[in-house]
């Protein structure tokens, strides 16, 4: 059997757009337009994906991460209330289930933090605006994941809908790239047929 050293395969998703301001107004997601801009300023780099919002959405991320086992995973989502060219990342998400009492889970005291962003900003512990629905299912499910296989670096960006994406790319990919220096460099050793990372932006 012929042993080759192992791809590092970095997951990042975006989420399309939502809601009748992000469906029928605006027509995108600020998280899809800031990833189009890393994918054209780090080519071939990571496997990325547009997620739906929605519990398919929640499925397939759930789907890639078995695939494709990342060594690092990066998510992103799109919040309202965040000033121009905010880009924020979320230091927990709560430990809710999508499909439970919506006001049950307000009150959920259960948090599942991230320690990537615990040791690297310990500034954005205090808060967060991670909230209870899909941006924080993808956030549990990516946490949860994460804690199951050695913990890879793991973090959820929150971006402001109003802002110059490319700024906003150029803020994210220096998280993309701690997380990368973050990564344990270990030699490993896999099967001819190992997949190179791919994007999806469909």
């Amino acid at each position: 059997m012929t042993l080759y050293s192992r791809v590092m395969t970095i997951l990042v998703t975006a989420f399309g757009p939502f809601g009748p301001f992000g469906k029928y107004a605006r027509g995108k997601n600020a998280s899809e337009e800031v990833l189009s801009s890393l994918t054209s300023q780090r080519p071939g780099q990571f496997s990325s994906f547009v997620l739906p919002v929605s519990i398919n959405g929640i499925n397939l991320f759930r789907s890639h991460l078995g695939e494709l086992k990342p060594d690092a995973i990066l998510c992103m989502g799109e919040l309202l209330s965040l000033p121009r060219n905010t880009v924020r990342v979320e230091p927990y998400a709560h430990d809710t289930a999508l499909d439970g009492a919506p006001l049950a889970s307000l009150f959920s005291k259960k948090k599942i933090p991230s320690p990537f962003v615990q040791d690297l900003f310990p500034e954005q512990q205090t808060t967060s605006s991670i909230g209870h629905y899909f941006c924080n299912q993808i956030y549990v499910a990516a946490l949860k994941w994460a804690e199951a296989y050695q913990n890879p670096p793991t973090a959820f960006i929150h971006l402001s809908v109003l802002g110059n994406r490319d700024k906003q790319a150029a803020d994210v990919l220096q998280i993309y790239d701690r997380m990368l220096a973050q990564i344990p460099q270990r030699t490993r050793a896999h099967q001819k047929n190992t997949t190179a990372p791919r994007q999806n932006l469909t």
